[in-house]
Parts: structure tokens; sequence; C-alpha cells
């Protein structure tokens, strides 16, 4: 599959089914949730090309939840709902931002 709206609809799906309403594109805009989510597609993988021409498109992205509370259950939900719609991801950082007092996960996502 080499749709790259398909692509981007089957992570967003995989996100939406999460019982959860602050999960935002791009941008949480002027949120004021003490909890929300926010992903983006940035740019291609390591995708499979054959005779010159694309033969698999690989889309990576990332993912951002933002909590207050220590071991909110967000994360393992992000988790299970990716790996339930076998979509790869990392964990790639989690920090305290102190400016906000917020926790900040990071995944990095792919989808074939």
């Amino acid at each position: 599959m080499n749709n790259l709206t398909s692509k981007l609809k089957k992570f967003r799906n995989a996100l939406n089914n999460i019982d959860f309403d602050h999960i935002y594109h791009y941008d949480a805009g002027d949120c004021e949730s003490k909890r929300y989510i926010v992903w983006q597609e940035e740019g291609e993988g390591e995708s499979n090309y054959t005779n010159n021409r694309l033969d698999n498109q690989v889309i990576q992205g990332s993912v951002d939840l933002y909590v207050v509370d220590e071991f909110d259950e967000l994360i393992d939900k992000i988790q299970e709902s990716l790996d339930k719609d076998s979509i790869a991801f990392t964990l790639l950082a989690v920090q305290y931002e102190t400016s906000t007092g917020f926790i900040h996960y990071t995944w990095q996502w792919e989808v074939s």
C-alpha cells in the first residue's frame, strides 16, 4: 500500500481507538487539559524500491503525550493501541517540563 493518506488514517484511527477526547494532529492549540496527545507525520522511513519505483512507502512520525500525573494510564493505552494495529513504535524520550509541570512522553512510529 503506497497511499499516504491511508497510512496516516491508519495511525489516526489507532489513536482514536483510545477512549480519550484530547487527541490532536500537529498542534493542541489552546488546549487547557492536563492530559493530551499530539501526533504528526514527519517524513519517509526506510521504504522499498523495485525497478526504480516505490514499492512500499514507510511513513514515520511522532506522538507526544503530556500528563501531570505519574504513571498515567494513557501511557499504556497508547502503546497497546499501536501494538494492536501493528504499528511499529519506539519510546524516544520521557522528560519533566519544569516550566509547565507536564511529564512529556515521545514515541516515534512507523506505518508501512
